[in-house]
């Protein structure tokens, strides 16, 4: 399982939209809950990170991954 946590100034953000383009093609999307908080039922690897359409994070993806939203 992969969850991302969007936060900004230190705050997690809800109601974010979160967006894994995955190397190899697949893709996976969603909203953030209350907490800031998205769960992908995915085993991890490499990809694209993006929030409310802006890249924040390109490499690793395993596990817990903390992304700033970008404004």
């Amino acid at each position: 399982m992969v969850r991302i946590q969007v936060f900004y100034k230190g705050d997690g953000l809800s109601g974010q939209q979160v967006h894994i383009s995955w190397n190899g093609g697949t893709t996976s999307s969603g909203r953030t809950d209350n907490n800031g908080y998205i769960d992908f039922d995915v085993s991890g690897g490499y990809g694209k990170i993006y929030v409310e359409g802006k890249l924040v994070h390109d490499g690793k993806i395993e596990g817990l991954v903390k992304v700033p939203r970008i404004y």
